[in-house]
């Protein structure tokens, strides 16, 4: 197998922060090679946003210089691809245009639709609160295993959109939670799914009764979650609405706030005043 390496210069300020892992665990999942990321004597395994948050985050901070490692039969295109993401501050000096050809689906992801260029002026749009609907969003929720907290919320998405086969989503959802836990630290989780299951890009979110433990980052348990799915062919799509997520989530105030939440009217107007 092939191995290849490079350095690149973190670009993001302060560092390499909840959103800016986000996309890098994200653009990692589309290659077969073992890629990790390695800053000084810490690495982190770039397909895990745990890993990254946990060993890379806070410790990469602006013009500190990190090392892509890649061992696999695409090796050189997940390092080409990784070093250019973090050159670009993860996205963020990207026009969307580039983000979606990023994140594009390799050989390996199975056919894309032939419809970027009518879908590109819509998803140019895509907005955290114009997703997040009242009736996607649970508060309280009552759950008592994050098992159960997918299950609700998931079967929510499906009622509002039409989606047939909800298990089989949650299955999905439930999957990807066992590879990786999406609990991001400070009572957040971000679970999220692309699945031929689902037909359209959606969210939903929930401020939990009772925490739950869904193997966080700082091992603290759960009080928030957000949900997201898409179709199989909306990466693109699915990395935006997580970045933005991800930089909601990053204001310390937001999480507390939205815990403590009263009701579905209390914890969407955080979100859109944030």
């Amino acid at each position: 197998m092939t191995a290849v390496s490079a350095l690149v210069q973190v670009t993001n300020d302060p560092c390499l922060h909840g959103r800016p892992c986000v996309a890098i665990s994200f653009l990692a999942e589309r290659f077969q090679s073992h890629i990790e990321i390695t800053l000084g004597q810490r690495s982190a395994n770039a397909k895990s946003l745990v890993e990254l948050l946990m060993s890379i985050g806070e410790q990469a901070v602006t013009g500190a210089q990190v090392e892509v490692n890649a061992l696999g039969p695409d090796a050189q295109d997940a390092v080409d691809a990784i070093v250019r993401l973090i050159s670009t501050k993860c996205g963020e000096g990207l026009s969307h245009a580039d983000l979606r050809e990023l994140f594009a689906p390799t050989a390996t992801d199975g056919p894309r639709h032939d419809d970027t260029r009518e879908h590109d002026e819509e998803t140019q749009r895509i907005d955290l609160r114009e997703l997040l609907v009242p009736a996607a969003t649970i508060v309280p929720l009552h759950a008592d295993t994050l098992e159960e907290v997918v299950r609700q919320l998931t079967e929510r998405l499906s009622a509002l959109h039409g989606f047939s086969n909800p298990n089989a989503l949650v299955e999905d959802v439930l999957g990807r939670e066992r590879e990786f836990s999406t609990g991001i630290g400070r009572g957040i989780a971000i679970p999220h799914m692309q699945s031929e299951h689902c037909t359209r890009l959606c969210v939903a979110a929930a401020r939990l009764k009772h925490p739950v433990d869904w193997a966080s980052i700082n091992q603290e348990p759960v009080s928030v979650v957000f949900l997201t799915l898409a179709p199989s062919d909306a990466k693109g799509d699915k990395i935006s609405v997580l970045m933005s997520i991800a930089a909601l989530c990053q204001n310390e105030n937001v999480p507390v706030q939205l815990a403590k939440a009263a009701n579905t009217d209390a914890f969407l107007g955080i979100v859109r005043a944030s």
